[in-house]
């Protein structure tokens, strides 16, 4: 049963694509590009969608901007057959200054990675990855002047957080994988993972 957010908003307003398009420009391997989006602004409060106008995402392009949260990842093709790595999921909404428009996204990570993984079992990946909040923090680009070996506390719950709520598993993988999508961003590589094998029926 679908449980309504604090402002009574049911998570049907949000629509799921997996091919969203981004502001900026990712490395070619980065070729999962996920996003939750708004698709009708109509169907919202009025208070909501004014909030809206000023708080808009900074990173997906797609449906202008009106965007939940997003997931870029990179498949690859190992022995087993292909795997689906996320190398980052974030929502530029749910910080936004309007509680408001946090309060609308709420449960957005759920929903986001969810829909991810329905996708990757019906599309035939074997496994479904996600790096702990740690590693994406030292392949942050942002941070390259002052090396990080800690997430930011906000971090924790998106990454960690979900690989605990939908039963990933901590793992260390035999070949790195480079989490920098900046196209020209210094490599990071990982073998740090959580990771889920799908069984194509009950994931």
């Amino acid at each position: 049963m679908r449980v309504p957010s604090p402002l009574g908003y049911s998570s049907a307003q949000w629509l799921f694509t997996p091919s969203a398009k981004f502001r900026a420009r990712y490395a070619k391997r980065a070729n999962l590009r996920f996003a939750l989006i708004i698709p009708d602004e109509s169907i919202l409060q009025p208070r909501i969608r004014a909030d809206l106008k000023a708080h808009r995402c900074r990173h997906v392009v797609t449906a202008s901007r009106r965007c939940v949260g997003f997931a870029i990842g990179a498949i690859r093709v190992e022995p087993r057959g292909a795997v689906w790595y996320l190398l980052a999921m974030q929502s530029d909404l749910a910080f936004a200054k309007s509680a408001r428009v946090r309060d609308y996204v709420r449960g957005w990570r759920t929903k986001l990675f969810s829909h991810i993984l329905d996708f990757a079992c019906s599309s035939g990946a074997v496994a479904l990855a996600i790096p702990p909040a740690d590693e994406v923090a030292r392949a942050a680009t942002w941070w390259i002047g002052g090396a990080r070996d800690k997430a930011p506390n906000s971090w924790t719950p998106i990454y960690d957080g979900t690989a605990d709520q939908f039963g990933l598993k901590l793992a260390s993988i035999t070949e790195p994988l480079n989490l920098q999508i900046a196209p020209r961003g210094p490599a990071s590589p990982c073998v740090r993972f959580y990771i889920r094998s799908l069984n194509h029926e009950g994931h």
